[in-house]
């Protein structure tokens, strides 16, 4: 059985959650090995086949810090599991491991902090040498030279009846900003608010409880229970509530980097959510329009791990050699 590892950026949640979606996917046919940091892994549920790696890459990114030699920290483990191939999600670099393999990513860090070195034009030039291949998802891509992939997985087909909460969120590693906690104070203590608010884990407080808030949980029962969404435009965020079919709204703010307006821009010209820089004016709109449908979502926005999947067996079958000798 070939044998694929799956190593996916560590920043937030978001990268994590789509390699979740993809091995998933992908162990029903390879071995999957995942290489990442377990205390955010240990969030999703993987299947039992899938096996599970530790591995801290310490980039921090909200100091705009990346570190772009993070695979020499665990090039030892990869070549002692003597994986097949190799697939990272947005983690260019990877092709300095000797390995086939390929990039999912919708951008470079490099590109959101204007990273511009010699270490890079090697991490290009080697792309490009090793012709390895970079799916982008076809809504999110800004770049025209790569292959275009739906999202990993379909959307939930059912929509249950009492979807009628609303998820407020901002990302799991945001700190907290004061102009959001007021305007989630003016949202909560709304005396004539009936929605049910489920309030990112950063702002929450106990004694919202008895003010019909609940804590975001981010399960699947979570969300068979929101119909609304105020949310900073990261992928993984957008990903669950498109797959969801939940009324999006992308909250963009000046704080946050070139990656989130990119998301933000693509929402609003593929008219799949809202474009929002005040979060209370768009619960007042969420209700006074309380019968607001989901945005209409093709069925070819799903399904990208059947691209990846092909591109593995030909791999395979051609014995093409990507990465090394």
């Amino acid at each position: 059985m070939i044998k694929v590892g799956l190593i996916p950026c560590q920043n937030g949640l978001g990268h994590i959650s789509r390699s979740v979606d993809l091995a998933d996917k992908l162990s029903v046919k390879y071995k999957i090995f995942f290489l990442t940091n377990l205390n955010k892994l240990n969030k999703f549920k993987l299947k039992k086949s899938i096996k599970k790696i530790n591995f801290i890459s310490q980039f921090d990114l909200k100091k705009k810090k990346y570190n772009q030699f993070w695979y020499k920290k665990i090039e030892q483990k990869i070549k002692r599991l003597n994986l097949d191939v190799l697939i990272s999600d947005n983690l260019p670099e990877i092709v300095f491991l000797k390995n086939k393999s390929m990039i999912i990513s919708n951008f470079f860090w490099h590109e959101i902090f204007n990273i511009k070195n010699e270490k890079l034009n090697k991490t290009l030039n080697l792309i490009n040498k090793k012709k390895v291949k970079i799916f982008r998802n076809r809504i999110f891509k800004n770049r025209k030279n790569f292959s275009n992939i739906g999202f990993i997985g379909n959307m939930v087909n059912k929509y249950p009846k009492y979807k009628k909460g609303l998820l407020i969120s901002f990302g799991s590693e945001d700190q907290i900003n004061s102009s959001i906690s007021n305007d989630l104070k003016k949202i909560i203590y709304d005396k004539n608010r009936k929605i049910t608010i489920f309030l990112d884990p950063n702002y929450f407080k106990p004694k919202y409880k008895r003010l019909n808030v609940k804590l975001a949980t981010y399960n699947q029962s979570m969300y068979n229970k929101i119909k609304y969404a105020i949310i900073k435009p990261g992928f993984g965020s957008l990903n669950d509530c498109l797959k969801n079919q939940i009324i999006i709204f992308c909250y963009s703010n000046k704080v946050y980097n070139k990656e989130f307006i990119i998301n933000s821009n693509a929402m609003k010209k593929n008219n799949l959510g809202y474009q929002t820089k005040n979060i209370l004016a768009s619960y007042k709109f969420i209700e006074k329009n309380k019968y607001l449908k989901p945005k209409k979502i093709n069925k070819n926005m799903w399904n990208g791990e059947k691209k990846i999947i092909e591109y593995i067996d030909k791999l395979k079958l051609n014995k093409i050699t990507i990465m090394g000798k």
